[in-house]
């Protein structure tokens, strides 16, 4: 896990630690896999760890997003403990590479594209029913840092309560969009 706490507070990037027995993810992450994918990035990451190959491969994962992965050990005393793996969407129509390099497009100034992908993390879990403190901890944020997301999330997406937001997640979610494009 420290390596996993030093690797998220540089990361500007969806990063997965996962090993035989846990998978621990930073925000950008969290919007992108799901416990099913603990298996199946485990799997990669530990074939890519025991070859020492670090270059970058193309993943599904089980909700059928394509995403660009890179893996880096993570060794204890010799024995591979866990991998680090760095994800990156990509466009669902071609496996050329991953999205974020595509010339700068800038985001809308409100409605749900306007949102980072830290902003929709927090506005998932907080349509769960979470609290800030909840969300905070799944997150591993502050809960100062989930009110200040709450607050860009509640400006930009023009509403004013928890249930309001709670509805636009669940029609959201239900026209089958994912998470914004970055």
């Amino acid at each position: 896990m420290e390596h996993f706490f030093r690797a998220r507070r540089r990361a500007k990037w969806p990063l997965v630690l996962v090993s035989q027995r846990i998978m621990q993810t930073n925000t950008a992450a969290a919007t992108l896999v799901q416990s099913a994918d603990h298996t199946l990035l485990w799997q990669w990451g530990s074939g890519v760890a025991a070859t020492r190959d670090s270059t970058e491969s193309a993943l599904q994962l089980t909700s059928g997003l394509p995403v660009a992965v890179r893996a880096w050990p993570v060794e204890v005393s010799g024995l591979l403990a866990g991998v680090l793996v760095r994800l990156e969407p990509m466009k669902p129509d071609s496996a050329t590479g991953p999205r974020s390099g595509e010339g700068g497009k800038r985001r809308t100034a409100y409605g749900w594209p306007s949102l980072t992908s830290t902003e929709c993390s927090v506005a998932a879990i907080i349509a769960e029913g979470a609290t800030n403190r909840e969300a905070a901890a799944r997150l591993l944020l502050s809960r100062h840092t989930i009110d200040f997301h709450l607050r860009q999330i509640f400006r930009k997406l023009e509403i004013r309560s928890r249930v309001e937001l709670t509805r636009l997640v669940i029609q959201h979610s239900s026209t089958g969009h994912s998470a914004p494009n970055r």
